[in-house]
């Protein structure tokens, strides 16, 4: 008897761990909540909305009369690579965040977007703003990208 649920149990952790292997990336509107965004934004930001499979965006009111966006992106090693590597320009800043993932770095935009790309095991993410005052986007962009990890 003993034989026969060591066999079960084999077979059983090949059959779920091949469903696991078939899971592919998660679904980015489950790794952040309306509350999540709306805390860290300041401002009552609606669901997520899926505009891809691996990118979700939520929106909230400006504070300026426009909006503010936040945007999570499933992504890979190699868009990660790419958001660590240097650029030649003074309108994209590039800075290393540690205490998020096993690696993560903060880029700006022309003070006008903000992302953080993390990298923990082989998962990847970045959270990118639009729309928040660059003043407190590595704030903001830290805390969700915290959230995010919580949910990995």
């Amino acid at each position: 008897m003993n034989g026969f649920f060591r066999v079960i149990g084999v077979a059983g952790a090949l059959v779920f761990g091949q469903g696991a292997m078939l899971a592919g990336p998660p679904d980015p509107c489950s790794l952040l909540t309306a509350a999540q965004v709306s805390a860290v934004l300041g401002a009552t930001a609606g669901e997520g909305k899926a505009v891809t499979p691996k990118y979700c965006q939520w929106t909230a009111p400006g504070k300026d009369g426009g909006s503010q966006k936040v945007a999570l992106t499933i992504s890979d090693a190699q868009r990660f690579a790419y958001a660590k590597m240097p650029v030649n320009s003074p309108s994209i800043t590039k800075t290393p965040v540690s205490g998020v993932g096993d690696e993560a770095v903060f880029g700006t935009t022309a003070g006008q977007a903000a992302s953080i790309t993390v990298k923990r095991g082989d998962s990847y993410f970045a959270v990118s703003l639009m729309g928040v005052p660059m003043s407190n986007a590595q704030a903001v962009a830290t805390q969700l990208a915290k959230e995010v990890l919580a949910k990995l």
